[in-house]
């Protein structure tokens, strides 16, 4: 039966607690929603808001008062003993935990695709150790992208992860005079899966699509583009450096809209950080991704086997394509779209050739 009460009634919870739990409980309701747009965002403003409720709680001093706590005499004091050893198992703890660790060092101020300049900052220790001592990667033909203004880089896709398109960003980032940021759209197949699509974006990457393209080569990004898609990221490694179909020639489109340049790059070293030799494709459809990859170490190494190579990367920047003397009349002309797309996949595949002719291994380069 319950104790008696000594002065006054145990104190249980205060407000500002149970508006922390209330916190808790919505952020991880946010978690399982299905929410349009930007994400990061749309969570962050909910953790401001929540927040500030919390603060206005204490400045009006409601968060001093406690609801009565019930006791019972011999019962709580060894629920008492037991909720301080247990506490840290449970899964409140263990998803506080993580959030806090996943807010820890973020901006307060994301822009509109998610990209958090504070989290970028931090992880550039990390992209240096993959880009000079990891892969070694080489850039040549940096001068071929303008110092501002929008343009759209083109590339070939390996790697089964989209390592190519950080390591582009990165050369870009570091060797470029204006140090300037691209701006990489990746398929569906990475911007819907839970934990990568979070970092991904706020390293700067971008869903791919006509319209989030659109906004970026508006406001003068320099935007890079995949045009195999998924079927380039999706070769099997027998099928290394044959460059896939170009899709139906949307970047094409992109830059005679835009007026940007098109600018082809060539990326050496990918395909063998994580070859593929096979594919999962109904555990996989269970759990809402087309395929799962097959390689050397993965599964078989679990979490291990998801460390790419250390192989030697060489990225090529090749000079612009003109597309002015076609004009915006060129929109409307689906052969001579195609006749483009087709001719800037050669380019590309071309660059290819020249930079294996030049190495002598995968892993000395």
């Amino acid at each position: 039966m319950p104790s008696e009460s000594r002065g006054k009634d145990r104190e249980g919870a205060s407000v500002e607690e149970l508006l922390r739990s209330l916190r808790g409980e919505l952020l991880e309701l946010f978690d399982y929603s299905d929410v349009q747009g930007n994400r990061t965002l749309v969570r962050g403003e909910l953790v401001r808001a929540l927040d500030s409720a919390i603060e206005e709680a204490k400045k009006s001093g409601t968060a001093d008062w406690r609801t009565p706590e019930v006791r019972y005499k011999y019962v709580s004091p060894v629920l008492d003993r037991l909720s301080k050893v247990t506490g840290f198992l449970t899964p409140e703890y263990l998803r506080d935990t993580v959030n806090r660790r996943l807010l820890e060092g973020r901006s307060l101020e994301v822009d509109g695709f998610g990209m958090d300049p504070e989290y970028l900052k931090r992880l550039e220790p990390f992209l240096d150790f993959l880009y000079e001592r990891y892969w070694r990667v080489e850039v040549e033909g940096m001068d071929h992208v303008p110092h501002r203004g929008a343009a759209i880089l083109f590339s070939n896709h390996s790697g089964t992860l989209p390592w190519d398109a950080i390591m582009i960003s990165k050369a870009v980032r570091r060797e470029h005079p204006e140090k300037r940021q691209p701006r990489f759209l990746v398929e569906d197949l990475f911007m819907t899966v839970p934990f990568l699509a979070p970092f991904l974006s706020r390293m700067g990457l971008v869903r791919a699509s006509r319209e989030n393209a659109r906004r970026l080569l508006k406001q003068g990004d320099v935007v890079g583009v995949f045009p195999e898609g998924a079927k380039g990221i999706s070769k099997y490694y027998k099928e290394r450096y044959q460059v896939q179909r170009f899709g139906r020639g949307g970047f094409v489109r992109l830059a005679l809209s835009s007026g940007a340049p098109l600018i082809p790059v060539a990326v050496v070293g990918a395909e063998e950080t994580m070859p593929m030799i096979g594919k999962l494709t109904a555990t996989a459809r269970a759990i809402g991704l087309p395929y799962l990859p097959i390689t050397p170490t993965w599964p078989a190494l679990g979490p291990l086997g998801l460390v790419p190579f250390p192989t030697k990367w060489n990225i090529k920047i090749g000079p612009p394509i003109d597309l002015s003397k076609h004009g915006k009349k060129a929109l409307d002309d689906e052969i001579l779209i195609n006749q483009i797309t087709e001719e800037s996949r050669a380019t590309i595949q071309e660059m290819i050739y020249e930079l294996l002719k030049n190495r002598k291994s995968a892993w000395t380069g």
